[in-house]
């Protein structure tokens, strides 16, 4: 337990798309840092395997496309723990290719998880937050939020709304205040959950080398807790509408 400034003991937190991968790493890293943790996901199987590894851990299958099921969420953390403190919205889908082989079946699928699922769950948590005078919100979007790449259109609109969502929410709840930020990692083929090629030097394998940032490493799980760990602390108290990247100094990112 690192216990960020201590500010993040005991504090109830959300966690959407927590069943494997990314959001996983960040529901147990909550846990460790003393928070109270929820972890939500439509795959209900994984979802039990990792709600049952992490002590504490309370779990929900919920779909972040479908509102009611998002206030429900919210309603179970509330009803738990009598606050809702942070929310991490991490569920995502990823569709590539051709234009020619997408629809628009494609593109409303994409969008109902990674904006629609992120507006519903901010829209069920911000009543509560409001309610307490406080609240963090962190959005685990995607370099491909600020910049497009050929056969990734859908998934990337998808992303660049949801950054505009995150700006415009900061501004619209700074008030309360609930702050709003997203985290934009590199996107790559490889698991963020897996171990990084060791030790990250240049030519230790194939995959580094394919890596266009300078930094020639994939950006692993814990990197994305590290941050978000801060976000959610006091000593990101004045950090809200920001879009912070995690793609190793990309050129463009």
């Amino acid at each position: 337990m690192t216990q960020l400034a201590g500010s993040l003991v005991d504090k109830t937190v959300i966690v959407t798309g927590a069943a494997a991968g990314v959001g996983a790493v960040l529901a147990a890293r909550f846990a460790a840092e003393g928070c109270q943790v929820l972890l939500a996901d439509q795959a209900e199987a994984p979802l039990r395997l990792t709600a049952a590894a992490i002590p504490g851990a309370r779990w929900a299958v919920a779909d972040v496309a479908d509102l009611d099921d998002c206030v429900r969420l919210a309603g179970q953390a509330q009803g738990a723990w009598g606050r809702i403190d942070v929310l991490i919205s991490a569920a995502s889908l990823l569709k590539t290719g051709p234009l020619e082989d997408l629809g628009p079946d494609d593109l409303r699928q994409v969008m109902d998880v990674n904006l629609v699922g992120y507006y519903n769950c901010v829209k069920a948590v911000a009543p509560i937050m409001r309610l307490q005078g406080s609240g963090c919100v962190i959005q685990i979007n995607s370099e491909a939020g600020k910049q497009g790449s050929s056969l990734n259109g859908v998934y990337a609109a998808s992303r660049f709304a949801g950054l505009g969502l995150t700006q415009s929410l900061a501004r619209e709840l700074a008030e309360v205040p609930i702050r709003v930020n997203a985290i934009c990692p590199r996107d790559n083929s490889t698991d963020l959950t897996c171990p990084l090629p060791t030790p990250h030097r240049r030519g230790s394998s194939d995959l580094v080398q394919s890596i266009p940032s300078p930094l020639k490493r994939i950006t692993p799980g814990s990197d994305v807790a590290d941050l978000a760990v801060f976000l959610a602390s006091d000593l990101a108290s004045q950090v809200t509408g920001q879009a912070i990247d995690l793609a190793g100094a990309e050129p463009g990112a």
